[in-house]
């Protein structure tokens, strides 16, 4: 996706993992939240961040990714992950800017991403150490590993389907095929 500066989110009231590729450089980080904080405070601190950086990287396209569970088996609450995706979006609608918004289930993601060492490891730091190893680039929290994961995979999705830059802003086609693909399971 050459002509788009997207950003790939993990969504967690603890920590949101956040990869950035905007005008040829890429940028990965996490926002963390204090432990004490209180709801509120985490979310205005989500939401300041992330409109802070589609600001600074002018983001055409956010990727985030929506679950019940994570891949631990911790179950989490849906209704706090809504309402960080809700934050997430509230950013993206308020920036001003014209940000296409989509949602990819894990499933997808790990499916794309599968026999890579590291996507059903269930340990933390065996987790990052794989993935820093198969990437070779360094992360500081799974977080921040899973929101590049959703970007190895979306480029992997548009590489494989030929996608245009132009397909990709009209967010109808790129639900639209991210449900076919979700349904079908044809791309493995």
């Amino acid at each position: 996706m050459k002509n788009i500066n997207y950003m790939c989110v993990d969504p967690s009231k603890s920590c949101t993992g956040v990869y950035i590729n905007a005008n040829k450089k890429s940028l990965l980080t996490n926002i963390k939240n204090r432990e004490k904080c209180t709801e509120q405070e985490a979310y205005k601190n989500i939401f300041d961040a992330i409109s802070e950086l589609i600001f600074v990287h002018k983001v055409d396209l956010i990727i985030y990714e929506s679950y019940a569970f994570s891949k631990f088996g911790k179950s989490r609450s849906p209704s706090v992950l809504a309402e960080i995706i809700g934050v997430v979006k509230s950013a993206a609608y308020l920036s001003k800017n014209e940000i296409v918004l989509l949602s990819i289930s894990s499933s997808l993601w790990k499916g794309v991403l599968r026999g890579m060492p590291f996507i059903n490891c269930k340990k933390d730091k065996k987790y990052i150490k794989l993935a820093e190893t198969y990437y070779s680039r360094q992360f500081a929290t799974c977080d921040e590993v899973d929101a590049f994961s959703i970007a190895v995979a979306i480029e992997t999705l548009y590489k494989k389907h030929g996608f245009s830059d132009a397909q990709i802003k009209m967010k109808t086609l790129l639900t639209n095929i991210v449900d076919k693909i979700e349904k079908s399971k044809t791309v493995f």
